[in-house]
């Protein structure tokens, strides 16, 4: 597939909701794609990397692009350090790897810079709906580290708050080599209206996006 090829499929599936793992698959290949082609440094849109690697890799081996990564969370578990161990630099490496918000920010940043208009990320209920099936693509797959210290397995899941619909808590759970009781790492994500327009003329929505959500049978709050 010719890269103007896939820009144009790229912007026919983010114009609609993504809510099968096939569409999923396909757009966070399609981003990783970008990503090559789009020269960024290798310390740049980490999470972004994290999720397409997830995407396309059973085990993070030294080809990754989130070897680096996940290597430094490896390290840290390894050295026995917790939460609040870490110094003010390591605590913000771990969260900006980690934060699923980053990575649909780093991703949405990816697509826009190559003119293929984000909207299934930058609708609020697109981006749940886009998450909801992520997860159920990894699901099944937990992501390992090949020759780790001390993480063998890493899964995620999502976790509607039950007080506030714009809240989502993100459980990180990193299985021991060794056996004994997992880390597990929780991270809150506020999902609101975007502070961007999609719509046409001006309008804050994109509705033939939100026909689409309801036509799937989501709810528009």
């Amino acid at each position: 597939m010719n890269e103007q090829t896939l820009l144009d499929k790229l912007r026919q599936r983010l114009a609609v909701p993504v809510h099968t793992e096939e569409q999923v698959l396909f757009v966070l290949i399609g981003a990783r794609k970008l990503i090559e082609l789009g020269g960024y440094k290798r310390d740049h849109l980490l999470a972004g990397r994290f999720m397409t690697d997830w995407a396309v890799h059973s085990v993070i081996d030294r080809n990754s692009w989130s070897r680096d990564s996940l290597s430094f969370m490896d390290s840290m578990f390894a050295q026995k350090k917790f939460w609040r161990d870490l110094s003010t630099h390591e605590q913000q490496r771990f969260a900006g790897i980690l934060s699923l918000e980053n990575g649909r920010l780093e991703l949405m940043d990816v697509f826009r810079e190559a003119r293929v208009p984000p909207v299934a990320f930058g609708h609020p209920i697109g981006w749940r709906v886009f998450l909801t099936a992520f997860l159920d693509l990894i699901n099944d797959c937990p992501l390992k580290l090949d020759r780790g210290q001390t993480i063998d397995s890493v899964t995620m899941n999502m976790v509607q708050d039950p007080s506030d619909t714009r809240l989502i808590n993100i459980n990180w759970k990193f299985t021991r080599i060794d056996k004994q009781e997992p880390f597990i790492i929780t991270l809150p994500m506020i999902v609101e209206k975007p502070d961007f327009h999609f719509g046409r003329a001006g309008k804050p929505t994109d509705e033939k996006f939100e026909a689409d959500l309801l036509r799937l049978g989501y709810e528009i709050s």
